[in-house]
């Protein structure tokens, strides 16, 4: 996930805040931390790890608990939705259910 050193208009340079193996956790740790206030955009990317350390610039992160279980959730919710378009569903079919609220 990465911030922006100019955090009102957004004009400045982009630096990582946060290094996680886990989604949950670089989407907890990004809330509020990027362009006026707003959430940090998280995008994955290769780390190299040797001798038992991983070789990032910034902290790396441990994620809780609650964001492995996040992370496992989100897991499972993708592999759904790949079924669901190996069985020849619609994009729109999907949306509809994936924004479904009784």
């Amino acid at each position: 996930m990465e911030g922006n050193t100019d955090t009102t208009e957004g004009h400045g340079s982009s630096y990582p805040v946060c290094i996680s193996e886990s989604r949950a956790c670089a989407i907890r740790e990004g809330r509020k931390q990027y362009v006026m206030g707003t959430d940090c955009p998280v995008e994955p990317f290769d780390a190299p790890y040797v001798d038992g350390r991983w070789l990032v610039p910034g902290f790396f992160q441990t994620p809780s608990r609650e964001d492995e279980l996040n992370d496992k959730a989100y897991k499972e919710q993708q592999e759904a939705l790949e079924q669901l378009k190996a069985m020849g569903a619609t994009k729109e079919q999907i949306e509809k259910l994936v924004n479904y609220r009784p």
